[in-house]
């Protein structure tokens, strides 16, 4: 969202909840900004990707330069990063990472493609959800298993299948669209 009686008098503003990729164009005099949460992205013109779903927020660059900010209660960090850099707050200990080289599957969930690549379940369902549109639950027994798989463009019922297939689980699907995953 942006407040657009305020939007590119001094600075480009807008506030993100979700996950967002930007392509800015540079406009030295009023600098593009994205405000989530505690973590502030300032640009000039760039292109870069923002995860602000969870208590983790992640920056990763695809081209240009950022600075990244954290502000808790007065206490500020700033982080300036490259293409191919990134960085990470933890929102439940106030830390601000640096990552010194993000994987490229950073950018492809733009092409339809989910990449997991040694993820925890728990972290799995919560991106499904959020890709289909379905509420997932999950036996607490799995939720910290780890999977490693890439889909690209496939129906929620192949990925689930997979899925159970790799945790030795089932699930089903009822009327409202709920998913429960659980052992048998």
């Amino acid at each position: 969202r942006f407040e657009q009686s305020h939007f590119g008098q001094k600075e480009r503003r807008v506030y993100l909840q979700g996950e967002a990729f930007f392509e800015v164009t540079k406009d030295t005099l009023r600098p593009f900004v994205v405000a989530s949460g505690q973590l502030t992205t300032r640009v000039l013109g760039t292109s870069f990707n923002i995860n602000a779903h969870d208590d983790v927020k992640t920056v990763a660059v695809a081209s240009g330069e950022v600075e990244v900010s954290s502000d808790f209660e007065g206490h500020k960090n700033q982080i300036s990063l490259k293409p191919n850099q990134g960085a990470s707050l933890n929102c439940l200990n106030e830390q601000l990472i640096f990552i010194d080289q993000v994987s490229q599957e950073t950018f492809l969930w733009r092409e339809g493609v989910l990449s997991f690549q040694n993820v925890a379940l728990k972290t799995i369902v919560s991106q499904l959800e959020r890709a289909y549109g379905v509420k997932i639950s999950c036996a607490p027994a799995l939720l910290k298993r780890t999977i490693t798989a890439r889909y690209q463009q496939r129906q929620v019922k192949d990925v689930l299948d997979d899925l159970c297939f790799l945790l030795g689980a089932t699930y089903e699907i009822n009327a409202n669209q709920h998913i429960s995953i659980t052992l048998p």
